[in-house]
């Protein structure tokens, strides 16, 4: 046992002491309550009003300096408008005249490629079951990026903004017409995921909120409402609903839909380690615990704790069972295990006791890999 004591040095004048929020008040058998996810209202980065114009770096060419004579800037906002709009075709027309201003910039081109391709993409969304829309919306944004915007992200960086705003903000005015949203988890977590990516982190905090009232243990929306005050730099609720997030399924969270740079670096950091990329979210909650990202813990209910230790036995068993299942069992098996040590490390009554229980857990997870035991640190 000295190599465990060596790593769990353990002075009885000096109780083990870790940092842990206090939520005794959340009723976290219904998961997360109102004082949770209230949004603190801090405000994100405002998207620009929609009246408000904005000049590109554009240089006026030599014929520019008539009066009457319109310059590439001026069809430029016109055509910005009528995307606000939802014109799209027509935004497409006036871009078109554009080109032959300035023969040498590319943006009118690259403007005409992304109106034709969102005009002919609304068309198609509009006959879509309303369930489906945010979904096919989201795909075609990403095909959007994949094949126009590629290296192009800062001549058409105002245009991205736009766009995003209008795309999504009408996937947003659909789905509020929906008679039963608040009672239907799959319609709120869609409006949830709209304004998210519209970039209203406070209204989707919101919404988020009111998924997990109706679906208490979703890990995708536990996800996705921590990447949202990761986003508005609430660093303590976003580490406590990412831990929670990946307890109840990291196999279930749509990775490719987090978009703060905390998560972006924990994948990162996960990734260069070569592991199977099958098993990465499994990975990610223990290296999250491993480097600190989810040292935010808090204290479990009794039956919290009997639901762990059955949960930690019910593992054992199937990586004992199952070896060819390893390479997820084992990763969600060590996740669990530090649970435990936040655990003993909260509740600690005897030191000896404390301590000898979490050398004992130690010793399993170096069993289980010795990689994440030198790895880990209280």
């Amino acid at each position: 046992m000295r190599d465990q004591k060596e790593k769990f040095d353990y002075n009885q004048s000096q109780p083990l002491e870790k940092t842990h929020i206090d939520l005794k008040k959340i009723d976290f058998n219904h998961l997360l309550n109102d004082s949770l996810l209230q949004s603190s209202r801090q405000v994100a980065e405002k998207p620009l009003p929609e009246n408000q114009e904005f000049s590109p770096n554009i240089e006026p060419s030599a014929d520019d300096s008539s009066p009457d004579q319109p310059t590439l800037n001026t069809f430029y906002e016109e055509a910005l408008r009528e995307i606000q709009q939802g014109n799209y075709a027509s935004a497409s027309e006036i871009m078109q005249k554009a080109i032959f201003i300035d023969l040498d910039s590319r943006l009118p081109s690259l403007m005409v490629k992304t109106c034709d391709f969102w005009d002919a993409r609304l068309k198609k969304l509009r006959h879509l079951p309303l369930l489906e829309l945010f979904p096919a919306t989201y795909e075609a944004w990403l095909n959007f990026y994949k094949n126009i915007v590629r290296s192009d992200t800062l001549v058409l960086d105002r245009v991205i903004h736009v766009v995003r705003m209008q795309v999504f903000g009408n996937v947003i005015e659909q789905l509020k017409t929906h008679p039963r949203l608040e009672q239907d988890a799959q319609y709120a977590f869609a409006l949830a995921r709209a304004y998210k990516y519209r970039g209203d982190y406070d209204e989707a905090i919101d919404i988020y909120a009111l998924v997990l009232e109706l679906d208490a243990k979703n890990p995708s929306a536990l996800a996705e409402l921590a990447d949202c005050y990761a986003i508005i730099d609430e660093e303590g609720r976003a580490k406590i609903l990412f831990r929670e997030a990946f307890f109840h399924g990291a196999d279930r969270i749509l990775m490719d839909n987090l978009e703060s740079v905390m998560i972006k670096q924990l994948r990162q950091k996960t990734r260069e380690l070569h592991l199977p990329e099958t098993y990465l979210a499994e990975w990610m909650a223990v290296y999250g615990v491993v480097f600190g990202l989810f040292d935010t813990s808090r204290e479990l209910s009794n039956s919290e704790y009997a639901r762990l230790n059955h949960s930690i036995h019910a593992l054992r068993a199937q990586v004992e069972e199952h070896p060819e299942k390893r390479g997820f069992l084992v990763p969600r098996l060590i996740y669990r295990l530090f649970w435990l040590i936040d655990y003993f490390v909260a509740n600690q009554v005897d030191a000896q006791v404390t301590r000898q229980n979490i050398e004992k857990v130690l010793f399993e997870i170096k069993f289980l890999d010795e990689r994440v035991y030198k790895k880990y640190k209280l």
